[in-house]
């Protein structure tokens, strides 16, 4: 059995390997970062992109099904290298790309077209991202990549938790519900 294995990359995609998700580090003015939630599981917005369709325009339609969300301007921030996966693109590597976007504004909750179901959706600070998502290493390498650029690009400072790292694990607590 070949072991997944998972590389983050900050630069294009090779023209070589497939694109089959594009998720997004969706910041609002504070520098928090957009999670949505189902069946207590924590996520970016985001999803499989449509043929023709563009990375921004994928994540766009994503973002507003999933989360209702208008997005303001996006950066292109790298994508994960997936090998050893036999359940997609036959087994070969593919990639996952990751962009970096400002919320414009939040609309009213909905269901999602393309699920039916109504995620609960969250603003969160940087340092409890990668805990909920639950992505290990990658995860927060890739969270410290968004963070830099969007301090870099939107002067965002990323938003602190609101207690100090000591008091214990990063939870939903210092998220704020939207």
């Amino acid at each position: 059995m070949v072991k997944q294995r998972i590389r983050w990359m900050e630069h294009e995609v090779p023209d070589h390997l497939p694109v089959t998700q594009v998720y997004g580090f969706c910041f609002d003015q504070e520098g928090r970062t957009l999670l949505i939630e189902n069946d207590d599981r924590f996520s970016l917005p985001g999803g499989k992109p449509e043929i023709g369709e563009s990375f921004e325009e994928t994540l766009r339609r994503e973002v507003m099904e999933e989360a209702q969300v208008v997005l303001g301007e996006m950066k292109f921030l790298g994508h994960q290298v997936v090998e050893g996966d036999p359940s997609l693109v036959g087994g070969g590597a593919y990639a996952q790309v990751r962009l970096v976007a400002r919320l414009a504004r939040i609309l009213p909750s909905s269901r999602d077209p393309a699920t039916g179901r109504t995620y609960r959706r969250f603003l969160c600070p940087c340092a409890t991202v990668p805990e909920l998502l639950q992505w290990g290493l990658s995860g927060e390498a890739q969270m410290a990549a968004a963070c830099r650029l969007a301090r870099q690009v939107w002067a965002l400072s990323c938003a602190r938790p609101p207690r100090p790292l000591t008091e214990g694990p990063r939870s939903v607590a210092d998220c704020l519900s939207v």
